[in-house]
């Protein structure tokens, strides 16, 4: 994942220029701005889609060398039983026995944490096929690929004293004194004042001269500002921007409009703000709170199931009675949160930061705590059946090996 990362931020990047030239070309009929960012998204995705293969073939490759070593040791024991069952009668064979059966108690040991590592390789790899799958930029890319050929090309008109040519495309504001392009009739002015002395004294036509003189420039045109030119933008234009802006913006959000957006079937809130929420007793199974912002969030007995909380910021949360059954917190700030009579059956919580949680009567069955920081944790009681914890710095401060 941490591969992964800039070239995620390349691609949105990517496909945020891929949507104002999108909006660019839709104006200005100019689709190359709109065609040489797609280009770019597309190459950036290919490129993420190897990286996930290339992921997937080494996690793949690696669970296979683990079967390859558990099945030649299952051999070397099936080869060794008939030599067992002969020294048994022999008493000189007793060291040699003792030694077989912790070779095998190793064995088993290493089978289960092997069979562990596996387990979270695999949930790690099916997390990130299904977050590949679910991106949004992959959305836009259809939409807008389907929409690019639809795109109207517009052609500039001449500058001359040729007939001007006022038919105007749907979507261009009427002509009106108001809003009439004065620089192009000053050059028609210019040609018929010079006319006749490029052509010895040639009349004008009566009517292009009436039509010249009528839009004459002011004698004080407003001089061009970004103020000015925002106002002249139509208000279709302008809505769109600013909406497309708003939405690209995933800034501080409340809990209500979480909730209505969960409801209303979107799971993905990476790096949202949600510092002080009142999320107590709430259903977000299978929700994305990756890198996000919960720090002192009331989230007392809400549902969490299977949720995504890896690299989350959770200092000083209430989780008192939260199902957090099968979650993904590795790497998630836990100092000072409380946890008492929490569900964390099954947790991944290897490399978390829990200095100074409240884990009293917590369940902590089946849980990976390898690696996590429990410096200064309450632990008891919990019930910790089969709890992982290699490596983990235990609350007096030692490693557990």
């Amino acid at each position: 994942m941490n591969n992964l990362y800039p070239l995620d931020i390349a691609e949105y990047i990517a496909l945020a220029i891929f949507v104002c030239g999108s909006i660019v070309a839709a104006y200005s009929g100019q689709i190359m701005a709109a065609a040489i960012p797609l280009a770019v998204l597309m190459l950036l995705n290919i490129i993420n889609r190897n990286e996930v293969e290339q992921l997937s073939r080494k996690s793949l490759t690696s669970i296979s060398g683990v079967k390859d070593v558990v099945e030649q040791q299952v051999e070397e024991l099936k080869t060794a039983m008939p030599t067992m069952n002969q020294d048994a009668q022999n008493p000189q064979s007793t060291q040699d026995l003792e030694r077989l059966f912790s070779v095998m108690e190793n064995l088993q040991d290493q089978m289960y944490y092997q069979r562990q590592s596996v387990e979270v390789m695999r949930s790690q790899i099916d997390t990130l096929l299904q977050q590949f799958n679910n991106r949004t930029e992959l959305q836009h890319l259809d939409s807008r690929r389907e929409a690019l050929p639809n795109m109207p090309v517009t052609q500039s008109t001449p500058k001359g004293l040729g007939t001007p040519n006022l038919q105007q495309s749907p979507k261009a504001p009427l002509a009106s004194p108001e809003n009439f392009n004065y620089a192009e009739p000053t050059q028609y002015q210019k040609a018929a004042n010079s006319a006749p002395e490029n052509n010895q004294n040639t009349a004008i036509d009566a009517p292009l001269q009436q039509r010249l003189n009528q839009v004459s420039p002011p004698s004080e045109a407003p001089s061009a500002s970004r103020d000015n030119l925002h106002d002249t933008e139509p208000k279709q234009y302008q809505r769109t921007a600013c909406s497309a802006s708003e939405s690209s913006q995933k800034g501080t959000i409340d809990a209500e409009q979480i909730l209505r957006r969960y409801q209303a079937g979107e799971r993905d809130f990476t790096g949202v703000n949600l510092y002080g929420a009142n999320l107590s007793g709430v259903c977000l199974d299978g929700v994305n709170f990756k890198y996000a912002n919960l720090s002192k969030v009331n989230l007392r007995e809400a549902s969490l199931q299977s949720a995504h909380l890896e690299a989350t910021d959770l200092i000083a949360a209430d989780l008192r009675g939260a199902n957090l059954f099968q979650a993904f917190m590795t790497g998630a700030k836990l100092t000072e949160a409380d946890l008492r009579a929490t569900n964390l059956t099954n947790a991944s919580l290897c490399g978390a930061n829990l200095g100074d949680a409240d884990l009293c009567g917590s369940n902590l069955s089946d849980a990976l705590l390898c690696g996590a920081n429990l410096k200064g944790a309450k632990l008891h009681p919990a019930d910790m059946l089969r709890t992982e914890l290699g490596g983990a710095i235990m609350p007096d401060g030692t490693t557990h090996e």
